[in-house]
């Protein structure tokens, strides 16, 4: 037996094993562990919205923002 580690994705409940491996792919028997990475962002979260960098840092707020549309349309996480 041998330990072989690597990083993959899993899409739809299946591990790509990536092609350096094919020794896995040959083999009749495996023990695999799988370590879940919480710390990343999954694919089916919207990324955060960064300003351009054109404007980044130059803008000003003058007033009240939050009270100048309803809450439902700032899309606010409850």
């Amino acid at each position: 037996m041998q330990a072989i580690e690597f990083e993959t994705n899993i899409e739809n409940g299946i591990v790509h094993v990536p092609k350096e491996y094919q020794s896995l792919q040959k083999a009749s028997k495996a023990r695999i562990i799988i370590l879940v990475d919480n710390t990343s962002e999954s694919p089916s979260t919207q990324p955060r919205r960064r300003p351009h960098p054109d404007i980044a840092g130059k803008l000003q707020i003058l007033g009240d923002i939050i009270s100048s549309a309803p809450e439902t349309d700032w899309n606010l996480p409850k």
